[in-house]
């Protein structure tokens, strides 16, 4: 279960996201419908494993969004798009405010 969280507690925009993990699946007794499902722990993933759901949430994270904006700044003022590129890089930590 994940929900996302738009802003922090002096309403800044900080979008990010709450998620409640399970480190196992339950399963029913096909023999039994009446009982109910038991939990069956997972081994933890692998480091490869990690790294791989990285790499792919990190190529989606950096490619989607940008899509989607490209679409709606379009139609902005030149200033306008550099001004919300600015904010987007300071809030990813990825330049310092007040440059740029």
């Amino acid at each position: 279960m994940t929900f996302v969280q738009r802003f922090g507690s002096a309403l800044q925009l900080t979008p990010h996201f709450h998620s409640l993990l399970t480190d196992g699946v339950f399963v029913k007794d096909p023999a039994d419908e009446s009982a109910r499902p038991r939990f069956h722990r997972l081994a933890p993933p692998s480091d490869d494993e990690v790294a791989a759901i990285l790499d792919r949430v990190a190529g989606r994270v950096t490619t989607i969004p940008k899509a989607l904006l490209t679409e709606r700044l379009v139609a902005l003022p030149v200033e306008k798009v550099r001004a919300i590129e600015q904010a987007l890089l300071v809030s990813l930590g990825l330049e310092a405010a007040g440059r740029g």
